[in-house]
């Protein structure tokens, strides 16, 4: 829709490093192995899906300054700007300000936005810099992921607090009033490391469009925290906590929007994170919990209710229910929560076999008047097992894995997957996959009841949720 145009500079203090001559196998060697698809580490060529990794160096090599921009270099991966301060990533579909069929992690975390079905990537308080590598999963990933990730998956690794050593200070200035400040503070003993992030990133978004101020200026300030405790050889704890408070201006996300339908809003968003994994010979268990909570404010002066749907003033009497009033988009009460638990178990029970097994369960929550002409909280509950097993016999490699979902709006979703993957020289592997995917629909597409009203009269309904709504499938 608009082309941003910026010149950036940067200087960074800290523990870096850089060879001063690279080669191309520097950025693109093969990473030998894969966790993300199957919850087992697995070499890259006998994954059940297409992946693709991202490594450190092929973002340095890459230049990149948004989180987002860095899936240019996925093929079939969608990276844009739907205004100056708000980006999104979308694989398989149109480009979507709220794509709800792929899944996106932080070091694990789902950091999917359970109102809007969206990340904000200005919330996730971390730069480019602080990324190790990152894993993409180009198809569906419903036995590992879940529902969300119906067409992909992203899993964001950053590096480690163990492998940091220095307190780092990064700014970054630029055209448009581009202004970006971090600061890192590490620190380590004998059991424990942590890290504490404070970033700051302020600029004025596209220029001025046919001559049309573009409202979509990015204010965000944000706080990262990561520690990892270590009591015993065998046990860890990755305790983390996030918080962002981010200004910003985008549209509604229709695809014919233009320059002065640019509004303002006001995206809050928190979580909260505790993993502990234990290691046992060849079998290792992670027990995680978390809680992710989001609010977003906009207000926006549509008019005379007369104007909204064009009829004459005249018509309308002094007292209500005919009188005229004003028409405003409030969206100050929308709010969401998640809480998630889960339970992993992964083991060799052969030397030739593999298997990860799991359950878990999530509470979401939303609340907003707007899209559900309620102050009324709506509520999801989900229930979920999933089951994934790697087999080889004399070279060939065959992959099953399987999710069952279960929550009270939609019943059930079965989710199969099952690949056969078979070395034919080197470089090359042959793989026959099959999926077999379900997913059901989200807490918003379940409930949504916007309408036009007043005072508890109801003019007009704007979008409403099909009684009949039922899951998705793909093969």
């Amino acid at each position: 829709m608009f082309k941003l145009a910026k010149t950036t500079a940067c200087i960074a203090v800290g523990i870096f490093s850089f060879s001063s001559v690279f080669a191309a196998d520097d950025f693109y060697e093969e990473i030998p192995m894969v966790t993300g698809v199957s919850n087992f580490p697995q070499k890259i060529s006998l994954a059940p899906s297409a992946v693709s990794i991202i490594t450190k160096e092929m973002i340095r090599a890459a230049g990149v300054v948004n989180v987002h921009d860095i899936f240019r270099m996925v093929p079939g991966f969608d990276a844009f700007n739907y205004s100056g301060s708000f980006g999104g990533v979308s694989y398989g579909n149109y480009p979507s300000n709220y794509p709800n069929n792929l899944e996106i992690k932080l070091d694990g975390l789902s950091i999917y936005e359970v109102f809007l079905n969206t990340t904000n990537w200005n919330s996730l308080g971390i730069d480019v810099e602080d990324i190790e590598y990152i894993e993409v999963v180009r198809g569906a990933n419903a036995a590992v992921d879940g529902a969300n990730s119906f067409t992909g998956s992203i899993n964001i690794v950053t590096t480690s607090p163990l492998e940091k050593t220095h307190d780092v200070i990064r700014a970054r200035v630029g055209s448009h009033s581009e202004q970006d400040v971090t600061l890192q503070l590490n620190g380590f003993n004998a059991t424990t490391a942590y890290e504490v992030t404070l970033k700051n990133r302020q600029h004025d978004g596209f220029a001025d469009f046919e001559g049309q101020p573009v409202n979509d200026a990015l204010d965000s300030q944000s706080a990262r925290i990561r520690a990892i405790f270590a009591p015993t050889l065998q046990d860890s704890f990755d305790l983390q906590f996030g918080y962002a408070d981010s200004d910003i201006g985008m549209t509604a996300g229709g695809k014919e929007d233009t320059a002065d339908e640019t509004e303002r809003y006001t995206m809050v968003s928190s979580y909260v994170s505790a993993t502990w994994r234990r290691e046992r010979g060849t079998s290792q268990y992670q027990f995680r919990l978390y809680r992710t909570e989001n609010s977003v404010e906009y207000f926006n002066y549509l008019g005379p209710f007369s104007q909204v749907v064009g009829l004459p003033p005249q018509v309308f009497y002094d007292d209500f229910p005919y009188a005229d009033f004003d028409v405003v988009l409030d969206t100050r009460d929308q709010s969401s929560h998640r809480l998630d638990a889960e339970f992993r178990h992964y083991f060799t029970p052969h030397e030739n076999a593999k298997l990860s097994w799991g359950l878990g369960a999530r509470h979401d929550q939303a609340t907003s008047y707007l899209f559900f002409t309620s102050d009324e909280p709506v509520t999801e509950h989900t229930a979920r097992a999933f089951l994934n097993t790697e087999w080889s016999w004399q070279g060939l490699t065959a992959n099953f894995g399987s999710s069952y979902e279960t929550t009270n709006i939609d019943g059930h979703a079965l989710s199969l997957r099952f690949s056969a993957n078979y070395p034919v020289g080197e470089h090359t592997t042959l793989r026959f996959a099959r999926n077999n995917v379900e997913r059901g629909p989200s807490l918003m597409q379940a409930n949504e009841f916007r309408t036009l009203g007043y005072e508890g009269y109801v003019f007009d309904i704007s979008r409403l949720s099909a009684e009949d709504i039922s899951n998705e499938s793909s093969r």
